[in-house]
Formats: C-alpha cells, sequence, structure tokens
C-alpha cells in the first residue's frame, strides 16, 4: 500500500492506492473466498468508504462488465437487463458469504456472446466484399455508444469494425489475401487467449472493478499488471523513448518523450505507426498483431 501526501497552501491531500495488497493473498492463486478478504480489506483501510453499498454494489458491476466488452459489440442489452434484474441484487450478499456463482455466470454468458461473434467476425473477414466507395460512420465514442439491441446490430458492427481493419491494414499491406490472412491470425490470437482464461482472471477482474469503484486513486493489480508496474518504478527496462498504444493490432507512438533515443533521432513522431522492426542491418520483422 502507497500513501502519497501533497502538501497545497498548508492544506493535505491523501490519496491512498492499494497497489500491492496484504501479503495473506496470494494474486496468482486467487479463489473466490480470497474476493472476501479483499473486500473486507478495502474497506477497512480506505480513507471515505467503508460500507458495500447500493451505489458500490451498482457501480462495481458496471466496472466489470466493461472489463468483458468495453467496446459494447459482444454483449446484447437484454444480456446486460438480465444480468442487472437477475444479479445486482444477490451478487453483494454472495461475496460476503465467499460465493461466487454469480461472477461465473456473468462471465458464462460473456463466454457464450464471445464465441458467437467469432462466426460473425469470420464472415466479414473471409466472406463479405467490401465496398470502399460507400461513405460510411464507425462510432468509436465508448461512453456514448448503446448495447446492440439484436444480432442483427452486432452484425452491422462487426461488419464497419472488420471494414475498418481492413482499411487500415491495406496502408502497410498490399494484398487482400493477406490481409484477410493476418485479420484470421488476430483473431484467432483473441479466441486463444480467451479460452485460456481461467477463474482466476475472472476473480483478478472483479477485485479490480471493486476497487476502481472506491475512488480514481485506488486499484487492484493482477500478478502480470503488478510485474509490469515493478518494471516501470525500478527503471530496469529501456526503451525507444516512446509511450506506445496499440489498437487493432498496430502499434502506434502515442508521445515522444524528451532526450530518449526516439527524440534524438528526429525522425520518429507521434502517430507514426510501428508496423515492423530489425536489429541493426538484419531484416525487418512485421510485428502486426504481436
Amino acid at each position: 500500500m502507497f500513501l502519497f501526501l501533497l502538501k497545497r497552501n498548508y492544506s493535505f491531500t491523501f490519496f491512498l492506492c492499494f497497489y500491492l495488497l496484504f501479503q495473506s493473498v496470494d494474486a496468482s492463486a486467487l479463489v473466490c473466498t480470497d474476493i472476501r478478504k479483499l473486500v473486507i480489506y478495502y474497506l477497512k483501510t480506505h480513507y471515505s468508504k467503508s460500507e458495500f453499498d447500493d451505489k458500490l454494489n451498482e457501480q462495481t458491476l458496471d466496472n466489470f462488465l466493461k472489463v468483458w466488452d468495453p467496446a459494447k459489440n459482444i454483449f446484447l442489452q437484454s444480456d446486460i437487463d438480465t444480468i442487472k434484474a437477475n444479479l445486482l441484487p444477490i451478487y453483494r450478499d454472495q461475496i460476503s458469504k465467499g460465493q461466487c456463482s454469480s461472477l461465473d455466470e456473468i462471465y458464462s454468458v460473456y463466454s457464450t456472446r464471445f464465441e458467437e461473434v467469432q462466426k460473425i467476425i469470420k464472415k466479414h473477414i473471409n466472406e463479405t466484399k467490401h465496398d470502399f466507395t460507400v461513405d460510411e460512420y464507425l462510432d468509436l465514442d465508448r461512453k456514448k455508444m448503446t448495447y446492440a439491441k439484436d444480432f442483427k446490430e452486432i452484425n452491422e458492427r462487426w461488419r464497419k469494425r472488420i471494414k475498418f481493419q481492413f482499411m487500415q491494414l491495406s496502408e502497410a499491406i498490399d494484398s487482400d489475401d493477406k490481409i484477410r490472412e493476418k485479420l484470421n491470425k488476430r483473431y484467432d490470437l483473441s479466441l486463444k487467449r480467451h479460452k485460456g482464461q481461467d477463474v482466476k482472471e475472472v476473480y483478478g477482474s472483479f477485485v479490480s472493478s471493486f476497487a476502481k469503484s472506491l475512488d480514481p486513486h485506488t486499484d487492484y493489480l493482477k500478478p502480470q499488471t503488478l510485474e509490469d508496474f515493478r518494471i516501470k518504478t525500478k527503471l530496469s527496462l529501456e526503451g525507444i523513448g516512446a509511450i506506445l498504444r496499440s489498437e487493432d493490432g498496430i502499434t502506434t507512438i502515442q508521445s515522444i518523450i524528451p532526450g530518449g533515443a526516439a527524440s534524438k533521432t528526429k525522425e520518429v513522431y507521434p502517430d507514426d505507426q510501428i508496423v515492423s522492426v530489425a536489429q541493426g542491418k538484419g531484416e525487418f520483422i512485421d510485428i502486426i498483431d504481436m
């Protein structure tokens, strides 16, 4: 647990950031009964929240749903309505008793929809003939988007999304067959990662959702996220001197760090896309989707 103390005009503001949790819970082996311990710990040590009240209950569930479908292109609105009607009133009580059937049920609904959507995705990659002469609009504002009301709407969202990705890749790849191969690989990897998830990932995501509901400065780090955090704080990893972001399989430079390697070359700029890399004069390796 870290305590940050800021002094401004002789007044003090405290920010509690629960990045590292008490040693009795092993994050790499998180089980259902650990969730109850963690929730109690957060509420016991948080500077203002001490009760798992109705508002916190609802916000936690909203955050948990966003973890699995942040772009709102997997769940149907009817799924969300059913989950909130049936599980919102009971999952808090289950957690307090060390039970997780409601969390398992939510993930089961997501998992079913995810695999159904893969068939739609494959159809638009391999069968749909995308017409790039037609003016179309793809809404990427997740905050304003609503969940799809039916599979017809889900299908249309994914058609536009795959068309957009197809167009993006065409800037770096000059063959439609290679683009389809690249997109198939991307979504095959996504499906593989999905099938490789276990209950630890589900329960860890719930604890993270709960922590973020407390305030913007409180979080729970799953094992891989914690390792990344340790690397950053130890400054033990060297890079190119740029902050990167990844979207739809393409790595893009978000910003340049002054004084870093990229800045010194004066040849790298924000919004540049990194599509291949090489060591010295070696052969370039395609890194899209890596």
